[in-house]
């Protein structure tokens, strides 16, 4: 029997730091598109109840690299994974 692996996780995604400037829907749907695709966006950092980060809820490809930064005009913002314990911010997996 082979061994099965999985292939596509949902994982909640921090932007620690992200610019006040930056809160909203579209830019929030447009950064989860390039990580993987969202599930659900936490629009409570929308209404300045959580300034500090933005969460995404976000199915990611475990058999791709996954991304560490995104630039945002000339802003580039990290991205933390939730939950994912080894990530090799190397090569991205």
């Amino acid at each position: 029997m082979k061994d099965l692996h999985l292939s596509h996780i949902v994982v909640w995604v921090t932007l620690p730091g992200l610019p006040y400037m930056y809160y909203n829907k579209d830019l929030f749907r447009a950064i989860a598109g390039a990580i993987g695709q969202a599930v659900k966006i936490d629009y409570n950092t929308i209404v300045g109840r959580r300034r500090k980060f933005v969460t995404l809820a976000v199915v990611v490809d475990l058999r791709k690299p996954l991304i560490s930064c995104i630039g945002i005009d000339n802003f580039l913002q990290r991205v933390e994974y939730d939950g994912l314990l080894f990530i090799c911010y190397e090569c991205g997996c």
